[in-house]
């Protein structure tokens, strides 16, 4: 998913990558699931609801085939996932890259 810019066509505003993939339900089950990777905003175009644009459009479209949406969120934006799009942090499988908190989110479909 992509925002371009439509004064300038060939400037992504901002992106969003899924990724079609498998989880486990609560009786340790495989179910189809939505990843959400790179989620980014030009430092231009910030503040202005584009990122929640296109997860909002990535969750809807990922009810026609998925039962979950997953992401793994930086720490400090795992209140945010929650409020806005209802995303539940997994607190107990957070790890790090590049000395970055991550901690692993799903909202159930």
């Amino acid at each position: 998913y992509w925002i371009a810019d439509p004064q300038k066509p060939i400037r992504i505003m901002a992106y969003l990558r899924t990724i079609p993939c498998t989880i486990a339900d609560d009786l340790n089950k495989p179910v189809a699931a939505m990843k959400l990777g790179r989620i980014d905003t030009r430092n231009a175009y910030r503040g202005q609801g584009l990122a929640s644009l296109l997860i909002h459009q990535a969750i809807k479209d990922a009810r026609l085939s998925a039962a979950a949406v997953v992401l793994d969120a930086q720490t400090q934006l795992t209140e945010w996932y929650a409020k806005r799009f209802g995303f539940v942090a997994n607190p107990a499988q957070a790890y790090g890259v590049d000395n970055v908190p991550i901690t692993p989110m799903v909202v159930i479909l």
